[in-house]
């Protein structure tokens, strides 16, 4: 077992083969995530939490970022964190814009940047 699967454990209550659901979401840095059909879709981007979003970084090369609603995340399991919507979706939602919320990241405190005109 690795170094990623021990995180995923320390983050995962019902780590006896259970899954979180929605409710009690501790969304793990790095974890795989996947699409509803199971399409592995990119990894949880860390440090960086924002309220009601998660960070999901995609692609290798040209890596794109975006900030999908914790309520798009059906289950969270040892194998990473499964969404409810299709990779679709996530392309075609406006995911890939920083939400107007204020960020927290790592012990203080940004509100979100004002859009230059």
């Amino acid at each position: 077992m690795d170094n990623r699967d021990d995180q995923m454990r320390q983050n995962d209550p019902s780590a006896m083969g259970g899954y979180q659901t929605s409710g009690n979401l501790s969304i793990p840095a790095g974890a795989t995530v996947y699409d509803v059909s199971g399409e592995k879709l990119g990894k949880v981007s860390g440090g960086i939490a924002l309220g009601g979003y998660f960070r999901l970084e995609k692609g290798l090369i040209f890596p794109h970022e975006y900030y999908v609603p914790k309520s798009a995340i059906s289950r969270i399991d040892p194998d990473g964190v499964h969404l409810d919507v299709s990779k679709d979706d996530v392309k075609n939602s406006g995911w890939d814009q920083r939400p107007t919320e204020s960020v927290e990241t790592l012990g203080h405190h940004e509100e979100p940047e004002e859009p230059h005109v």
